[in-house]
């Protein structure tokens, strides 16, 4: 009795296991295609940048003379027209410097009166035979000494006075203070370099973007191209640009090397301040009214199995055959191919490339002409028309297909 119920179980665990690899076997394979439409509008190719925003034209203010600043007239945010006094220095070292040069004017003046004299005293008796040679030479010599001395003093006078002039600072420019960097009472030193009192930028209604490019990117920018940016002051707001310069000096940092681009912008509403850092979109390239597809869908190949399966129900006249073997479960093919399955690679503009077409519930495979690409979209032209589902990845059930599992590696 037991054997016979050890029997049966055993059958019935055979019958059911059969059937179920029978059924699962003999399943259907099922393909889920994920598909995108095809779009129609404008495609931009941009380069992305940071830069800083700067005044077009910055002058730092110093000082060529040494002393305490006495009197400062100008402050930050001031509006300075050139000329327009900004600070004093204390002029009294200065004021005696002059007074004492005037006086060694005034000295080297009667030098040159009492050697005149003399000169021409001595001439009238050369003439007369009635002084030697050696005398009259030097008293010539030295009325000449004391003229070039008179000379000499009256220099130090002028450079005395206009060291003096120093002293007041006026503005070089017409324009806004940015920075003050001394206070009332602070001693300036101007013996080795040139201390800075104030820095002054142009007009801020116009302003200009310094901005670093790879030298990846710095090929496709150009003179006048337009510039979009933002700053992190108006998040919401756009702003635009034009490309004015692009400095060949390269600049290395850590390996990278990067050329720098100014870009002019407008600040009608003085809302861009300096220093502030920009977030650029340079437009390179742009296409208005096209049909653009994903760029998946021009890499994107369906798997071998539908292949095979299309070859074996439907011929393709295009000159071109592909068999394939079921053997071992690989695809094996000829050395001609359909140009559906050509290569596939970083599509090129002008190029021809094949896209899959989800077409009454099967897809087909569509040549097209590849435009420019901007990295997620790339324009087409061909046998295609907005709405179209391209294919860009699948799913399959059923058939030999098998689950993975979530943990596993992909």
């Amino acid at each position: 009795m037991k054997k016979k119920t050890f029997f049966a179980v055993g059958t019935l665990i055979i019958i059911i296991t059969g059937g179920f690899f029978y059924f699962t076997r003999s399943a259907k394979t099922e393909y889920q295609w994920r598909t995108r439409p095809i779009e129609r509008g404008d495609l931009n190719i941009v380069v992305n940048a940071t830069g800083t925003m700067m005044p077009d034209t910055t002058v730092n203010v110093g000082t060529q003379v040494s002393g305490t600043i006495s009197r400062i007239y100008a402050d930050y945010n001031s509006n300075v027209k050139k000329g327009q006094l900004l600070a004093v220095l204390d002029t009294t070292s200065l004021y005696q410097s002059v007074q004492q040069a005037q006086a060694e004017v005034r000295s080297a003046h009667a030098q040159v009166i009492q050697a005149q004299l003399t000169f021409q005293r001595i001439k009238k008796l050369y003439a007369r035979q009635l002084s030697s040679e050696a005398d009259y030479d030097q008293d010539s010599v030295a009325y000449v000494v004391a003229q070039n001395s008179l000379h000499s003093a009256e220099t130090q006078l002028q450079r005395a006075r206009i060291n003096l002039g120093y002293a007041t600072i006026r503005a070089p420019i017409d324009g806004v203070i940015l920075s003050r960097d001394v206070d009332v009472g602070q001693t300036v030193a101007a013996s080795f370099n040139t201390p800075q009192l104030f820095s002054i930028a142009t007009d801020l209604h116009s302003m200009q973007i310094s901005a670093s490019i790879d030298e990846a990117d710095i090929g496709q920018i150009k003179l006048g191209q337009n510039v979009s940016f933002t700053v992190d002051a108006f998040p919401d707001q756009k702003f635009t640009g034009r490309v004015a310069q692009i400095r060949l000096q390269p600049i290395t940092t850590s390996d990278v090397v990067t050329y720098t681009v100014i870009i002019e912008v407008q600040n009608p509403d003085l809302k861009l301040m300096p220093g502030m850092t920009a977030n650029l979109t340079i437009n390179i390239q742009q296409e208005k009214n096209v049909l653009k597809v994903p760029a998946l869908a021009l890499v994107y190949t369906p798997p071998r199995e539908y292949l095979a399966e299309m070859m074996k129900n439907r011929s393709y006249s295009t000159g071109t055959h592909r068999t394939f073997s079921e053997a071992n479960g690989n695809v094996s093919e000829a050395s001609t191919r359909p140009a559906f399955l050509s290569e596939q690679g970083t599509p090129k503009p002008g190029s021809i490339k094949r896209i899959w077409v989800k077409r009454n519930n099967r897809i087909v495979p569509v040549r097209v002409t590849v435009g420019i690409s901007d990295g997620s979209y790339t324009v087409v032209t061909g046998d295609v028309k907005q709405g179209d589902e391209v294919v860009i990845g699948a799913s399959i059930t059923g058939g030999n297909a098998t689950t993975r599992s979530p943990f596993g590696r992909r």
